[in-house]
């Protein structure tokens, strides 16, 4: 007896309780061409990514000077600070894709730094 015949009848494929799966927005969407217009998004070319970039180390250090412990802001932080900094960039890690019958290839960077796995 497999797992579908153990199922209950509201549960079954198909059955009105559940929607059917869909694994695409648009019928053959994975089939389709790339759109032309396909652009990395570059997070390193926006403003806020450059103005965290050149101003990151003077608001940390600016922090730990007026905190009277001199730690400035938790640890966390300035993690997400670095996190922010690194995610996107083709420099820290990526994926190639490639279509194997088209052979259309794209980069798809990391979006997540991982530092310290434990």
């Amino acid at each position: 007896m497999g797992f579908a015949a153990a199922q209950p009848a509201a549960m079954a494929p198909g059955s009105p309780l559940l929607p059917p799966i869909v694994y695409e927005r648009e019928p053959d969407a994975a089939w389709a061409p790339p759109p032309a217009s396909y652009r990395r998004r570059e997070p390193e070319k926006t403003v806020l990514h450059r103005l965290v970039r050149e101003n990151l180390a003077t608001l940390l250090e600016e922090a730990r000077l007026a905190d009277p412990c001199g730690s400035g802001y938790p640890a966390f932080v300035e993690k997400e600070f670095e996190r922010f900094l690194g995610c996107g960039l083709l420099s820290r890690g990526f994926y190639r894709l490639r279509c194997p019958s088209c052979g259309y290839e794209r980069f798809l960077a990391f979006s997540l730094i991982v530092t310290n796995l434990s």
